[in-house]
């Protein structure tokens, strides 16, 4: 299930970002966080104290006022963005309830499923990168894998709910 949500997700975002500009589609993945918060209380039955609500709160008003509301908000790209946030929120859940779950195996079973859906799409729309290019794309991998793995972990220590967390003293 997770290796589906997690290639659900990745399609999504990429989706998304051809028919809405970069900044939009990162605004809804943005909301993530705070679905994360929302659903950890009642799917995981978390203990969400006020400051967490709070948080979640002006976490909401904050991505209304980036995404300023209009009939494009409501249109079919954006829709994909918010499902595709909506999945990685749920993806995260998953991930949280799987704890005592290996990390190794946690990672190998999300990167098989998105290499397995990226090695099916791949021929359609190919493009020889550049040695350049191949450098980046190494960098953004190594990247990528260190935070997976640093996110897997951080659900395996803390609960979802704090993803979206605010110290008020």
């Amino acid at each position: 299930m997770r290796a589906i949500l997690s290639t659900l997700e990745v399609a999504a975002f990429f989706l998304a970002t051809v028919y809405l500009p970069l900044a939009d589609v990162i605004t809804y993945y943005l909301a993530a966080p705070i679905f994360v918060t929302a659903l950890s209380a009642i799917v995981l039955r978390e203990q969400v104290g006020w400051r967490r609500w709070s948080a979640v709160l002006i976490g909401f008003c904050g991505v209304l006022i980036a995404l300023r509301p209009s009939a494009q908000t409501v249109s079919w790209p954006a829709m994909i963005a918010l499902a595709g946030s909506m999945t990685f929120a749920v993806l995260m859940l998953i991930t949280r309830s799987l704890r005592a779950t290996p990390d190794i195996v946690l990672a190998s079973v999300q990167f098989m499923g998105t290499f397995a859906f990226g090695a099916v799409l791949a021929p359609f729309g190919w493009i020889t990168p550049t040695p350049g290019s191949l450098v980046f794309f190494a960098v953004a991998g190594c990247i990528s894998v260190c935070a997976l793995l640093c996110g897997n972990r951080s659900l395996k220590l803390a609960p979802a709910s704090s993803w979206c967390r605010i110290n008020i003293r």
